[in-house]
């Protein structure tokens, strides 16, 4: 059976969580790639606990409840019960709170005025970002085995 568009609804999830999170959603230290396509296929992922259950009023506890409540709509392991397959199709996607704030006519138009404009001192400067920013190390996604040299070959043009 092939994929349509649901498939990048599903995509669109992952990246969403990748955006904020820094990994994909399934990925867990020292696992194997069967055990992460199992968990793919079964939509196994949790949310870090630091943002797992926004409980404050404030504007970033509101957008982490609504990001959460869209990936969670999205990631849905059967394609007939994922946001943007069901009765309204894209629009439900387009309507989630999480995009309540964007007018889409001038978001396709590009006229919508950026909701913030840092001010950057050099195209390295990071100082908008949290003060780990440029310490904090993510635990890389690596698999034990190793690609085999004939496989390897495949991708010597990229």
């Amino acid at each position: 059976m092939g994929h349509n568009h649901v498939a990048d609804y599903w995509s669109y999830a992952c990246l969403l969580y990748e955006l904020v999170v820094g990994q994909t959603p399934f990925f867990e230290a020292g696992i194997d790639q069967l055990s992460m396509l199992k968990k793919i296929v079964k939509a196994k992922y949790k949310f870090p606990a630091d943002i797992s259950i926004p409980n404050g009023s404030n504007g970033l506890d509101k957008a982490l409840y609504h990001w959460t409540d869209l990936i969670s709509r999205l990631l849905k392991p059967k394609h007939v019960e994922r946001l943007g397959n069901l009765q309204h199709g894209c629009c439900d996607i387009l309507d989630h709170d999480c995009f309540a704030h964007i007018v889409f006519n001038e978001f396709r138009k590009q006229t919508s005025p950026a909701p913030w404009v840092p001010t950057i001192t050099n195209p390295l400067d990071t100082s908008h970002f949290g003060n780990n920013f440029q310490r904090e190390e993510r635990e890389v996604e690596v698999f034990p085995r190793k690609i085999s040299a004939k496989d390897q070959e495949t991708f010597d043009s990229f």
